[in-house]
């Protein structure tokens, strides 16, 4: 983890020459280098390498459109600066630092709850879609059977209505045939 304030002294320049650089070559830079406000800016070892090769060309004058050009041909630079970084420079024991990996660590179990509540919601949705598609089924097979069960009454109605002396109508012919 690199912050802002490492890559400026590695750089010898300021905190807002880093800031514009990594809105300028943000396409180039980790998602981490541009977060959205409120979320403190965290660079990458592969950022540092895109500042060191922004530095060494704007230290030769060269222009944003050549270092473009240069990054999206895949050049970087060297990270951290050769002679630029001690055993002084360890972010590890800055308490700012500390204090951000813990806010990260916390964030991340809950990111990680949500996403284990996530998963029990979905299997649980996915069981009661099943039971839902069990029971749909059920129910066309029912009405199937019905279906058919009322073409063959309806059938048997007719061929006993066709012989009857008397037109005595469907609910007649129900009470005959079935003593109700």
């Amino acid at each position: 983890m690199i912050t802002i304030a490492t890559v400026a002294k590695a750089f010898d320049t300021t905190r807002s020459t880093i800031r514009n650089w990594t809105r300028e070559f943000s396409d180039h830079l980790s998602p981490s280098a541009n977060p959205p406000p409120g979320h403190a800016r965290i660079f990458t070892t592969q950022d540092g390498q895109v500042f060191a090769l922004v530095a060494a060309m704007r230290q030769n004058n060269a222009g944003y459109e050549a270092i473009h050009a240069a990054l999206s041909s895949g050049e970087r630079g060297v990270w951290p600066p050769p002679g630029t970084m001690t055993d002084d420079d360890d972010d590890d024991d800055d308490p700012a630092n500390r204090v951000l990996v813990t806010q990260l660590t916390v964030k991340m179990g809950q990111l990680e709850g949500q996403l284990l509540a996530n998963h029990e919601e979905r299997d649980h949705l996915r069981a009661r879609l099943e039971e839902a598609q069990a029971a749909r089924l059920s129910a066309e097979i029912r009405a199937a059977r019905a279906e058919t069960e009322l073409e063959t009454l309806r059938a048997v109605y007719t061929a006993e209505e066709g012989q009857a002396k008397e037109k005595s109508g469907f609910a007649a012919w129900w009470a005959r045939r079935f003593g109700g």
